[in-house]
């Protein structure tokens, strides 16, 4: 009976045993591949014209394998009011029809729609321009040496503004002869006007069509001198005079903040600050009233270089109207219309490692364009040439990484990159090159580790912390070993014991 007792004692201690080392062997686990970095860094194409990214949209960390998708986009990331690209696009050009008065003036403006126009009509062929030109009540004063002002017999002062106050020189239209044309035939009779940019702005907001990118460029550089339901006119109460300057500004604002709500791009010129004064003469003897600093009214109607009230905006103070015109406008629209690129092509580099020690496969063929069948052993690439990519288009390809042997001793807990870098070419719409290359890409390890990190918002760093009171070895690895030898030692030692004492009670 006794001799009974101590064998199944032996018998229960050599379970509990077994089964702490089962325990730990079983936490310690087969080698899994893990996401270290899912995607790789954003790069913006020129002019925030588009991205390219790398990303691993699949895994599997016990069969060793990682889906990686490539992906180019030829869709606008800076627009401020865009909701949706359109494959069509119209753009309202906002001219003082002032500008007719003084002939050089004129002329210069001409040149600038033209060369534009121009360049816009080459880079897009689905973009029309139309010209919508600002008027207002008639202005019809003279002023003599003395400074003082005569009423003409059509001066409309005490006129208030009305929507009328505006109109459409040309529609939208993709033919710059036809709009040369029609700038040109614009307020043949010189008229002056009490200019009412609230008019213009609303007849722009109504005349656009449905489904296609909109954008309002406004040439006008001065403030708001009138509005619906404002005249110039007052009192001789200067009070009065500031009274209707804030109804005016405030009116001519609501109708930008209107544009946004349409989602129409605004591009627009910055008056000078300190360039206007409102000046009030009496309509009896034509002598100056008063005058009112006019640059807080325009500061509140235009916002600031830093801060605009809506859209983009660029000061004729730091720079030519020719510039602005040229340069920074037509970027402007470049970055919203997002023309084609062309002989788009992609060279995606591999590690040796990555080589090695992992088989290659596509998933399916690239959304556009062709690719190598392979990746080419001398150059370590495969290249994807996607030729043209139309504005709005997104270019995908996608192929897997699947680990060769999961018991590899030398990929064990070694972070690896699964591309080197991946170099995107292409020429824009004015046939100029452009190169980026994505240099930090998505990574992968072999581990015995249980947890992956794949999904952290912050890219994990190739480096490792430096830290002098750790060890370079896994702490978690040195335990487990330890353990295991613990047991195993732990068995052997139950196991003499059992034997003596089995042997002991036989010889008795």
């Amino acid at each position: 009976m006794k001799k009974s007792k101590i064998i199944i004692f032996l018998l229960i201690i050599v379970l509990i045993i077994g089964n702490i080392s089962a325990t730990v062997l079983a936490a310690e686990g087969e080698p899994q591949l893990l996401v270290v970095q899912k995607e790789s860094e954003t790069k913006n194409l020129e002019n925030a014209q588009g991205n390219i990214t790398k990303t691993i949209v699949d895994s599997n960390s016990q069969t060793g394998e990682v889906t990686i998708e490539l992906k180019l986009q030829n869709t606008s990331t800076n627009g401020t009011a865009q909701t949706q690209n359109f494959e069509e696009t119209e753009i309202y050009i906002m001219l003082s029809e002032d500008i007719v008065i003084d002939d050089n003036t004129f002329e210069a403006y001409k040149t600038y729609v033209n060369t534009l126009a121009s360049k816009i009509y080459a880079t897009n062929s689905k973009t029309k321009i139309g010209i919508i030109g600002i008027k207002g009540t008639i202005n019809d004063i003279t002023y003599d040496e003395d400074g003082t002002a005569h009423f003409g017999e059509n001066h409309q002062g005490n006129v208030d503004g009305t929507e009328d106050n505006a109109e459409i020189i040309i529609a939208p239209t993709d033919n710059l002869e036809s709009l040369e044309t029609a700038l040109a035939n614009m307020n043949p009779s010189k008229t002056k006007y009490y200019k009412n940019l609230q008019a213009a702005i609303r007849l722009a907001n109504n005349s656009y069509s449905e489904n296609v990118n909109k954008i309002l460029i406004s040439l006008y550089s001065n403030p708001a001198e009138i509005a619906i339901g404002e005249c110039v006119t007052v009192s001789a109460y200067e009070s009065v005079a500031r009274a209707r300057l804030e109804r005016i500004t405030s009116k001519t604002k609501e109708e930008f903040v209107k544009l946004q709500q349409s989602n129409i791009e605004f591009i627009l010129l910055k008056p000078d600050d300190d360039s206007y004064n409102a000046k009030y003469y009496s309509n009896n003897t034509g002598e100056l009233l008063f005058e009112i600093d006019g640059t807080p009214y325009i500061r509140e109607l235009y916002g600031t270089l830093e801060n605009p009230t809506y859209g983009k905006m660029y000061s004729l103070q730091n720079d030519s109207l020719e510039t602005i015109v040229n340069t920074y406008i037509y970027n402007d629209v470049m970055e919203i219309i997002n023309p084609q690129i062309t002989n788009v092509k992609i060279e995606d580099y591999f590690p040796q490692e990555i080589i090695e020690h992992f088989d290659f496969s596509y998933v399916g063929e690239p959304s556009i364009g062709t690719v190598d069948s392979q990746i080419n052993p001398e150059t370590r690439t495969i290249s994807w040439n996607i030729g043209t990519l139309e504005s709005g288009e997104t270019a995908t390809l996608r192929y897997t990484l699947k680990i060769k042997d999961m018991n590899n001793q030398e990929l064990l807990e070694k972070t690896l990159s699964t591309n080197e870098r991946v170099v995107l070419t292409y020429n824009d719409s004015a046939n100029t090159a452009h190169t980026i290359t994505l240099e930090n890409n998505p990574k992968i390890k072999l581990s015995e580790e249980n947890e992956s990190v794949e999904g952290t918002d912050e890219k994990p760093s190739d480096e490792t912390p430096s830290d002098n009171t750790t060890s370079d070895e896994k702490l978690p690895n040195t335990g487990k070993k330890a353990v295991k030898i613990l047991a195993i030692i732990l068995i052997a030692i139950a196991g003499i014991y059992g034997y003596n004492k089995y042997k002991n009670l036989k010889e008795n």
